[in-house]
């Protein structure tokens, strides 16, 4: 999981989610980005790993 400004989600996650299905082809781990208001934009830390879906993604 990876968390990054809010107004960076859609960009950390990809155009047809290419970012996502990049990181499990490269890293064959499961891949999560979630928003997090409190980092500034363009910024990314390793987030909270969970076993449960993230909404939307």
């Amino acid at each position: 999981t990876f968390a990054v400004n809010p107004a960076d989600l859609s960009s950390a996650i990809g155009q047809n989610r290419r970012n996502i299905h990049a990181i499990r082809e490269q890293y064959n781990r499961d891949a999560r980005i979630i928003a997090d208001p409190a980092l500034p934009r363009g910024s990314i830390r390793k987030g909270p790993s969970c076993n449960t879906k993230e909404a939307g993604l």
